[in-house]
């Protein structure tokens, strides 16, 4: 169980009561689906608005129209009403584990795979997790040969045989550094600060330093999607935060993933802002897999979880 205090105290049948009310369109609906009375629904309703400080909905003619927050807390709800149906729908099970191929790069290792084990379904997967290959029609082959039954990649192979889903979209990026760097006492980093450190490179990384005209003119030595400095390059997630924590070098990461590996991990890191004047392009992580894979629904299980983890984690 989570020990999020915050769960303890939440009912967990008002996720049926939600899901019920956006399906049928109304509490009178609902309630006749859910066997109860509108105003069990209603109440049940006001209980779950007050765990939220958003509105969830807002009233019409027609009935209760779900907010935007309502159905981006309905879409993480959904998953994981998925993931407890999986599991009643679900034939005895036997003690022999699924063998599951997955291709990824260390990161997704570190920051899901890690965390799944609590998942009691995840448990009786035998996985088998090799690194990515850096053409995307490698991604494809593999998946249509069966060397490789799930890929998560930032990359969509092709392919009308290749069916994806997202998992995860990085938007908001930082600066990380060792909390001894002199940086790290500073409220801000400016843009000369940001090209004068040396920086360590994650070389997998999809995402993509975007340069306005002023900055290349003030930095010409720095091309789209590179850095001027460049003191330490790697395929390894561990190597890049661990060069970071030790050294003076400096690093760009997504935030939450800088956030896992600062409390999950306790790193010894600190966080700063990027300076007003960069941008890093936004990133899509997606699972794929071959629509006639063989353990297909098992492949699909696990990208459900995935899901799951990726709407419910804090950082």
């Amino acid at each position: 169980m989570s020990a999020n205090p915050a769960i303890k105290d939440f009912d967990l049948n008002l996720i049926k009561v939600l899901d019920a009310v956006i399906n049928a369109g109304n509490a009178t609906k609902a309630s006749k689906r859910l066997n109860v009375t509108p105003a069990a629904v209603s109440q049940a309703l006001q209980r779950l608005q007050s765990a939220y400080s958003d509105g969830l909905f807002i009233r019409t003619r027609e009935g209760l129209a779900p907010t935007t927050r309502a159905r981006e807390i309905h879409s993480a709800y959904s998953q994981a009403l998925e993931i407890i149906a999986f599991t009643l729908d679900q034939p005895p099970r036997i003690d022999k584990k699924k063998e599951i191929t997955i291709m990824g790069n260390d990161i997704n290792e570190q920051y899901y795979f890690s965390q799944l084990y609590e998942f009691e379904p995840f448990t009786h997967y035998l996985l088998n997790y090799c690194s990515t290959p850096q053409r995307t029609d490698q991604y494809r082959d593999a998946l249509i040969a069966g060397s490789a039954d799930l890929v998560l990649s930032a990359r969509l192979p092709d392919g009308p045989e290749i069916e994806s889903a997202a998992i995860e979209h990085f938007r908001d990026y930082c600066v990380v550094c060792s909390q001894h760097n002199p940086l790290a006492e500073m409220p801000g980093m400016s843009v000369y600060q940001f090209f004068a450190f040396q920086h360590a490179v994650y070389r997998p990384a999809p995402w993509v330093l975007s340069l306005p005209d002023k900055i290349r003119t003030l930095f010409p030595d720095v091309v789209s999607g590179g850095m001027q400095r460049i003191g330490y390059s790697t395929d390894s997630i561990n190597g890049l935060i661990c060069t970071v924590e030790s050294s003076s070098f400096i690093a760009v990461l997504p935030y939450r993933l800088a956030r896992f590996f600062q409390i999950q991990k306790k790193i010894n890191i600190a966080i700063m802002p990027l300076p007003d004047e960069l941008n890093f392009t936004s990133q899509m992580l997606y699972a794929s897999w071959h629509r006639k894979n063989r353990h297909l629904n098992n492949v699909k299980e696990i990208v459900a979880m995935l899901q799951t983890l990726s709407s419910f984690r804090k950082w």
